[in-house]
């Protein structure tokens, strides 16, 4: 990848850019047009108007100049307020706008409701309330126009053009022994958004790696861990962890590799988000590249929060910082990441985290999907439920030979869903390609992601495949010297299984020491993978087999899963590349060579013999590994050398494995040091 950085990035990067799509400002009191008054009604101030005072608070979240004072006198009914009279010159439209948020500064945590009267295209009056806990500074609440209204005829505002305001403050409570002052103001109108989710981590249609370079850790992937803090405006499961080495440059960042599945596509500009985690405040620059259409293009964000998830956002219609200096344009391939962009390492290595990359455009984005299930001859009502129709089952067409379809329009946007044959819901194990796990456990369900129309994939009932192309594979993993950890013995590595710590849990519901794992893929899935002991996000728990015959150097000594043509069973051992959970390695026949070898005694206080069987005089290699599969101590039996003293003094007491490899064979003893 070749990086350009310009010499006047140090200036730049001291610019907080605010992101903000097409808004409407309904009120703001600062000129004519945006401003009207109120008349109060339900109260001892009846047919009077409210008063424009100057901002008696212009700090936070609001410092205009104006605002309006609204009274909610002593002894007011429940039900008391104001309406717009004037009405606003600007309509309250529903139809092109998603909601609409106001900036409120109450005495006493409380609610506000508005009330929209007066449609111009049919719509009924409709009244939401938002509460707050805030008080004594400036807030913003805003009002969903899809959510049913709390009075009669229940329906909702969407679609609706309104001209009429009406004003509640703590609606549903009568007035006390004192008036209450509330200040209003910026009645803003948002546009519609449509979300399309990029990267989540959570799925595979929503995962990537991501490669670094720049500093010490050049062409290393970031880890996909379990959610060190899934908290506040993030409880999801997985994130990506992000590391800034020491030696860092003041450009090193992590590239996409491969791109996502889906691409971020700025033809109708929107902003891109992401929520990120640090300890301490800095930035994230966003880099867009490999659009056909569009000039490469970088912009930066800051963040001051820290301990905590938060979000920052990008305007892809700003220049970029980096020439040409144009908006973002096209459709675009590769994402970039820089933490602390302008800023080098300083000899000390920071970790983030990173989440939910997600592209926001104005506009309604309505989709074509079209679901698909194999069902099976004769199966009679199949039905569809999920999040787009409140898990209200809807039946399906019977379109013959067992399939089973209907079309839907979906706003853009990330869904759950099932199928259901007759009364009985589709049931999956939690580590399905195409499914996600709610975050108390309780379901999983299948998991759609629209971006666009789309005719999806038959899938046979109760899979995330069309039957017959699955294959289930097994994973057996027994232990020899390695304890296993109370925290729980992982299948991890590659792309498909993520760090230690993940969803890939092995169990021993038999107690008999042997950890198994089963779950459906595709005909023809492959991957990387390895064994961790232990709950380890940075793979610190992750077996060692560094040297062995099954172990990759070029993928961190990880195991390979070959394209799985059929049903598969994986029976190996912790650390070993055995082919049986007994922890003997390869039955080949060069296997053999190594038998006659013997270790005596096998309980060391200081010093051991490691006595040479007759089958084979070539160069042994002899490793010592702990509990946790690290390699203590490690050295070589030369060729024809018949007996080899061996030091353990240095050992802390406890169990340890001695492997030995030799080509075309490798053999595994256990010993215990006193």
């Amino acid at each position: 990848m070749k990086l350009i950085v310009h010499l006047f990035l140090t200036c730049v990067l001291l610019i907080i850019a605010i992101p903000v799509m097409a808004q409407t400002t309904v009120l703001d009191f600062e000129t004519p047009e945006t401003s009207t008054t109120f008349q109060y009604f339900g109260s001892s101030i009846d047919g009077s108007l409210s008063t424009l005072i100057d901002n008696p608070d212009p700090t936070g979240a609001n410092t205009s100049n104006q605002v309006l004072r609204f009274v909610k006198p002593a002894g007011a009914q429940v039900w008391a307020g104001a309406f717009s009279n004037p009405d606003p010159d600007q309509l309250i439209d529903f139809s092109v706008n998603g909601r609409i948020c106001i900036k409120a500064w109450m005495p006493r945590p409380g609610n506000i409701s508005l009330k929209f009267e007066n449609s111009v295209n049919g719509g009924a009056n409709w009244i939401q309330t938002v509460t707050t806990d805030v008080s004594n500074s400036w807030v913003e609440l805003c009002y969903d126009p899809s959510l049913p209204s709390i009075e009669g005829p229940f329906t909702a505002a969407a679609g609706f053009v309104y001209t009429r305001v009406v004003i509640f403050a703590y609606f549903g409570e009568a007035g006390g022994a004192a008036d209450e002052e509330v200040y209003l103001d910026d009645f803003i109108l948002e546009p519609n958004v449509s979300e399309t989710v990029i990267l989540d981590f959570e799925a595979a249609a929503t995962t990537t790696n991501f490669q670094y370079f720049g500093s010490a850790i050049d062409g290393q992937l970031a880890s996909i861990i379990s959610n060190p803090d899934a908290s506040g405006i993030n409880p999801s499961a997985t994130v990506l962890e992000f590391k800034k080495p020491g030696d860092a440059q003041v450009w090193a960042g992590a590239f996409s590799n491969p791109p996502p599945t889906i691409p971020v596509n700025a033809t109708n500009g929107g902003q891109v988000c992401i929520k990120v985690w640090s300890a301490t405040p800095g930035n994230l620059a966003l880099k867009l590249e490999n659009s056909p259409t569009g000039a490469n293009w970088i912009q930066t964000q800051t963040f001051t929060a820290t301990n905590e998830w938060t979000e920052v956002c990008y305007d892809l219609t700003l220049p970029s910082i980096e020439g040409p200096f144009e908006p973002a344009a096209g459709i675009y391939a590769t994402v970039v990441l820089f933490f602390d962009f302008g800023t080098a390492g300083g000899g000390v290595e920071k970790t983030y985290y990173l989440d939910d990359v997600v592209l926001r455009a104005a506009g309604s984005s309505a989709a074509n999907i079209q679901f698909s299930v194999n069902a099976g001859a004769g199966a009679g009502d199949v039905f569809l439920m999920g999040t787009f129709n409140d898990w209200t089952p809807a039946q399906m067409t019977d379109a013959g030979n067992g399939i089973y379809t209907m079309d839907m329009e979906l706003e853009n946007g990330v869904y759950e869903y099932k199928y259901l044959i007759g009364d009985q819901a589709e049931e999956f194990s939690g580590l399905d390609e195409c499914t996600v796990t709610t975050s108390d456990g309780e379901f999983t369900n299948r998991r759609l992601i629209v971006s666009g129309d789309e005719e999806l994939d038959v899938v046979c009932f109760n899979s995330c495949y069309n039957c017959g192309e699955a294959v289930q594979i097994t994973v057996n993993l027994g232990f020899s010297s390695v304890e296993p950890a109370e925290s729980g013995v992982y299948l991890a590595g590659g792309l498909a299984f993520g760090a230690p710590g993940g969803r890939f849990l092995m169990t021993d519901p038999d107690g008999d020491g042997v950890y198994s794992i089963s779950f459906e893929r595709g005909i023809g899935f492959t991957s990387y993978y390895a064994f961790a002991n232990g709950n380890c996000p940075d793979y610190s728990c992750k077996e060692n087999i560094s040297g062995q015959d099954c172990a990759n150097p070029d993928n961190f000594n990880d195991r390979l899963m070959s394209p799985v043509q059929g049903d598969l069973v994986i029976n190996t051992c912790f650390a070993v590349c055995s082919d049986n959970v007994e922890c003997t390695t390869s039955t080949s026949e060069q296997a053999q060579l190594l038998e006659g070898f013997d270790l005596h005694p096998t309980i060391v206080n200081d010093k051991v013999n490691l006595v040479r069987g007759s089958l084979f005089a070539g160069e042994v290699v002899l490793r010592v590994s702990d509990l946790q599969g690290r390699i203590v101590q490690q050295q070589i039996m030369t060729a024809f050398e018949q007996r080899k003293e061996l030091d353990f003094s240095m050992l802390k007491s406890g169990m340890y494995l001695l492997s030995m490899k030799a080509d075309g064979g490798f053999k595994s003893l256990k010993f215990v040091k006193m």
